[in-house]
């Protein structure tokens, strides 16, 4: 078991990334877009100078997006578990971190772009630097959910642990 940082290397769980692991990504991601959309969703709000009926336009805005962010993310988990089965042999969790942000991007970069040609554009548009920009912190929220796959399983680690060493005295 590593000791040290806290978490766990992909080499010494003996198991790179189950049906668990996947489950605890999806919803960690998941809460961490929605904190981000809830506080993107406020500030542009409060930039707009909150007029009546600004919070029901905040709650629908901030329901949609976590509704469609869940959608994605359960979407794109067996990329998610493709990813993490082809990292197993990478010991360093930074490593990790890196490959999921990175696919994080590029998945929530697809993303954005189509929901801006299902419901705002009637032509095809373009990816431009800020559907980029925005992909790449929901690509963020994408390596925090492997962080919390990683600390999950270091906790079941050890609960198995000391489950076994209080069954054998």
């Amino acid at each position: 078991m590593c000791q040290g940082r806290g978490v766990t290397t992909a080499t010494e769980t003996g198991i790179p990334f189950t049906a668990r692991d996947v489950q605890i990504y999806v919803l960690a991601s998941w809460g961490c877009i929605a904190v981000v959309a809830g506080l993107y969703r406020l500030a542009v709000f409060a930039s707009a100078g909150m007029s009546p009926g600004w919070a029901g336009m905040y709650l629908f805005f901030f329901a949609s997006t976590v509704t469609i962010a869940l959608l994605v993310l359960w979407v794109s988990a067996p990329i998610a578990w493709l990813v993490g089965r082809a990292m197993r042999g990478v010991p360093q969790i930074a490593w990790q971190m890196v490959a999921f942000w990175a696919m994080g991007t590029v998945v929530a970069t697809i993303a954005l772009w189509l929901a801006a040609f299902l419901f705002v554009a009637a032509r095809m548009p373009a990816i431009d630097l800020t559907t980029v920009a925005m992909g790449a912190v929901f690509g963020l929220c994408a390596a925090i959910g492997r962080l919390a796959a990683f600390r999950s399983r270091r906790r079941r680690d050890l609960v198995r642990a000391a489950t076994q060493h209080a069954g054998a005295s």
